[in-house]
């Protein structure tokens, strides 16, 4: 069974395929984030994000289904944004 831990991700794109994330949704409360390094891999764009806490998440673009994916420690354990 697959946990939902993120319900969205508020970000922008800009005209020259730049991606800023600002916020997280976590139930139903909204998280300011700060964008760290991202890179291209076969799987989609990843990104680094800083919580408020401290704690570094990692997001996946993913490039069939172009959701928003929680990746953890294990890369192989992905939930769905």
């Amino acid at each position: 069974m697959t946990t939902h831990d993120l319900a969205g991700v508020a970000c922008t794109f800009s005209a020259d395929a730049h991606i800023q994330i600002h916020r997280i949704q976590s139930a139903e409360t909204w998280i300011t984030v700060s964008q760290g390094r991202h890179w291209f891999a076969d799987d989609g764009l990843h990104v680094l994000v800083m919580l408020p806490d401290g704690h570094v998440g990692e997001l996946l673009l993913n490039r069939e289904t172009l959701t928003w994916e929680t990746v953890g420690a294990n890369r192989e354990q992905r939930t769905t944004v």
